[in-house]
């Protein structure tokens, strides 16, 4: 079985038009993201020198880590681990 398809003489320009527009939200959406990671990325190295933070001693830690997920609503959760293993959570409730 056989389908004929015709299309308006415009069609070929709107669909186009609708292609690049979709490209344009794309990448537009791309740098907004892109942003936002980078800002997350100073955010973290800002809380990893930090003297509490430094300190790895988790009574100093918490404290101050809940602070900060109250006052950055884009914090799901922070962490914070040592290479044997260790680490603890921050503001999720995680299972790991």
């Amino acid at each position: 079985m056989w389908c004929l398809l015709q299309l308006p003489v415009g069609a070929k320009y709107h669909a186009g038009k609708f292609e690049k527009n979709a490209f344009l939200e794309l990448s537009e959406g791309r740098e907004s993201l892109d942003r936002w990671l980078s800002n997350q990325k100073i955010h973290v190295e800002t809380l990893a020198n930090t003297a509490q933070v430094r300190s790895m001693d988790w009574a100093k830690t918490e404290p101050y880590l809940k602070a900060e997920i109250l006052r950055f609503s884009d914090l799901y959760a922070i962490a914070i681990g040592k290479p044997d293993g260790w680490r603890n959570v921050i503001g999720a409730s995680l299972q790991m």
